[in-house]
């Protein structure tokens, strides 16, 4: 469903202000959808930002067995 907009005037000198009305069931599922987004993100940076802490600790102790 196309979201309406709904303008208020009251005449020609006061301002235009607008309303969008959406349905509380497609708003729900768009914020639904955004925070599995989000948090997918977040989630995998975090993988990510383990991963990597995990393989510099790891990697110090081959550099001291190839004597560099």
């Amino acid at each position: 469903m196309i979201p309406r907009i709904l303008s208020n005037t009251k005449n020609a000198t006061s301002t235009v202000t607008s309303v969008i009305e959406t349905d509380p069931k497609e708003e729900r599922a768009l914020v639904w959808r955004l925070d599995l987004f989000f948090l997918t993100i977040g989630f995998l940076g975090y993988v990510f930002k383990y991963l990597d802490q995990t393989n510099i600790v790891g990697s110090s102790g081959t550099l001291e067995a190839v004597s560099f």
